[in-house]
C-alpha cells in the first residue's frame, strides 16, 4: 500500500506538477486494520505519508440522515455501536424509502447497500431486510399512471431506462478497468454494480479483444493476483 501510494504521487507529480492529499478510505470490517493504517513511508532521502480514513470508526449517524442517498448507503460501513446490524440495516433502508420518490432510483440504491454489505460479511442481512420491507413499488401505481400514461408506455419507458442505465454501467466498468489499478472488488464498489457483472463485462471485453474464453479467463486470474 505505502509503495503503491508513493508510486501513484511521483507519477501524479511529475504529469500535473501540482500538490496531492492522499486520503485512503478502509470500508472492511476491522477499526485497526494495520495494514492499512501504516501510512508512513520512510527510506534514506525520502519520506512519504498519506491519510487513511477507517468508516469503522466513524458513527453511523454521520451518514444515516443524510438526504443525500450516496452517503446514506455508507452507514452500513460505519460504526453501530450498540445497535443490532438488523436494526442498522432497517434504519438506512427506512430512510432511502422516505428521500427516493422513484422506484427506479430506490432500487439503485439498495443494491448499492448490498454491494457494500459484503464488505462487511452482511450481505445475506441487507438480502432479508430488502424483500422483508414494503418498498419495491407496483409499477400501476406510479404517479405517472395516475396521470393518465398507459401500460405498454411506461414499460417501454422502464425498458429505455434499465437498457440506458445497463449501457452506462458497462463503459463505467471498463474505464476503471483499462487503468489497471483496481482489484475487481474496488471496481464493483466504484460502479455500483455486482462483482459477478463486473467479471461478466471484462471477460466480455477480453475475448471481444480477440482472446479465447480460456485465454480471457487466465488473463483475468493473472490480474486478480496482483492484488492478493
Amino acid at each position: 500500500m505505502r509503495k503503491r501510494n508513493l508510486v501513484h504521487h511521483a507519477l501524479f507529480h511529475q504529469i500535473t506538477g501540482l500538490p496531492l492529499r492522499q486520503i485512503v478510505i478502509y470500508g472492511g470490517g476491522s477499526d485497526d486494520p494495520q495494514h492499512i493504517t501504516q501510512n508512513h513511508l520512510l527510506t534514506l532521502g525520502l519520506e512519504h505519508r498519506f491519510e487513511v480514513i477507517v468508516l469503522k470508526r466513524i458513527p453511523k449517524e454521520k451518514f444515516i440522515h443524510s438526504n443525500i442517498p450516496e452517503e446514506v448507503v455508507l452507514a452500513i460501513l460505519c460504526d453501530f455501536g450498540e445497535d443490532q446490524p438488523e436494526e442498522v440495516v432497517k434504519q438506512i433502508l427506512e430512510h432511502l424509502h422516505k428521500i427516493c420518490r422513484r422506484s427506479v432510483r430506490l432500487k439503485k440504491y439498495q443494491k448499492q447497500l448490498l454491494i457494500l454489505s459484503r464488505l462487511r460479511k452482511m450481505e445475506l442481512i441487507v438480502q432479508t431486510q430488502v424483500e422483508a420491507m414494503t418498498i419495491h413499488y407496483d409499477i400501476e401505481t406510479d404517479g405517472l399512471y395516475l396521470q393518465g400514461i398507459e401500460k405498454g408506455i411506461q414499460e417501454g419507458i422502464q425498458e429505455g431506462i434499465e437498457e440506458g442505465a445497463a449501457l452506462k454501467e458497462r463503459q463505467v466498468i471498463l474505464a476503471q478497468w483499462s487503468l489497471q489499478e483496481f482489484s475487481l472488488e474496488r471496481i464493483a464498489l466504484m460502479s455500483g454494480a455486482a462483482l459477478e457483472r463486473v467479471t461478466q463485462v471484462i471477460l466480455a471485453q477480453l475475448q471481444a479483444e480477440g482472446l479465447s474464453e480460456v485465454e480471457a479467463e487466465q488473463s483475468l486470474e493473472a490480474y486478480c493476483a496482483k492484488f492478493i
